[in-house]
């Protein structure tokens, strides 16, 4: 019968040196990790060569030149890689979908840190660029690192831009004069119940005359409704001053009413009220005293 000797310390090593190349091999085939680690490489050699770059600029400045000039030189050269970042990342890292803002800022803050980081690591004087005095690099460099505070900034306006865009477009009904509109049959206590509102209008399209109408609008008619009433009652009062209804410039009778759009204006932090005419007040969430601006299509 055979006898074999087993080595458990070279079973082991086997076992960790299989692990290891698995392992290893793995990271090469994910292309996540593998461009990962090759984008934050690239993003401490181009740092780095962007504060050596500064330090060049300050050095080679003349003598009563401020070094000023070579800090706002290495901004905006950071502030460019901000903007070539956001291309390059969406590319080099598909994980990282277009419109997943949380995971894009990690990774562009991540980027932020390790370019500080890289500049912060040359102001040492790394042996390899040959630099003789390293208190002058120091004095030159260290202050370039506050620079890479700008670096998210791109990424921060794409994401607003982004954000503006899907802001859906404002959506409201048009209301249109009606001749043939008649009083609705309302009860006693229903002509009673209003709510008061002011309508802002223009006396002519186009014009800035702009005139005041209250209105008490019973709750059970709708806001259009209760606009071409007021409409009717003040032009009818007041015919020197007439509220236009109709296109002058527009002899078919069957064309020329203007058609109209209401909202109520908020604000600049808080949107505008946006009023559905064939709505009633309560619906339209209005209140009394609020003050619906009336604006013509023409």
């Amino acid at each position: 019968m055979a006898l074999f000797n087993i080595n458990p310390q070279s079973e082991l090593n086997s076992m960790v040196s299989s692990s290891v190349s698995q392992a290893r091999s793995s990271v090469v085939r994910n292309r996540t990790i593998r461009n990962t680690i090759l984008y934050l490489l690239g993003t401490v050699l181009i740092f780095g060569l962007v504060g050596y770059l500064g330090h060049l600029i300050v050095r080679n400045l003349p003598g009563d030149a401020p070094g000023f000039w070579g800090y706002l030189t290495v901004m905006i050269v950071v502030l460019l890689l901000g903007f070539l970042n956001i291309s390059i990342m969406r590319s080099a890292m598909p994980s990282v979908s277009p419109d997943n803002y949380l995971v894009g800022t990690l990774i562009t803050l991540l980027i932020g840190i390790v370019g500080g980081i890289s500049i912060f690591v040359l102001s040492f004087g790394p042996k390899v660029l040959g630099i003789p005095d390293v208190t002058e690099l120091k004095a030159n460099v260290r202050p370039l690192i506050t620079t890479m505070l700008i670096f998210p900034l791109p990424f921060f306006i794409s994401w607003a831009h982004a954000a503006y865009d899907r802001i859906p477009p404002k959506i409201y009904k048009f209301w249109q004069y009606n001749p043939l509109l008649q009083m609705p049959n309302l009860t006693d206590a229903e002509f009673r119940r209003t709510t008061n509102v002011i309508f802002v209008v223009d006396i002519r399209h186009g014009e800035q005359n702009i005139y005041d109408i209250r209105s008490f609008i019973p709750d059970k008619m709708s806001v259009g409704d209760g606009f071409q009433f007021s409409l009717d009652e003040h032009n009818e009062d007041e015919p020197h001053r007439k509220i236009e209804v109709r296109d002058p410039k527009n002899p078919n009778s069957q064309t020329n009413l203007y058609k109209w759009h209401f909202y109520v204006q908020k604000p600049w932090y808080r949107p505008n009220i946006y009023i559905d005419p064939t709505r009633d007040c309560r619906e339209n969430f209005l209140q009394n005293g609020d003050r619906i601006t009336t604006r013509r299509i023409g």
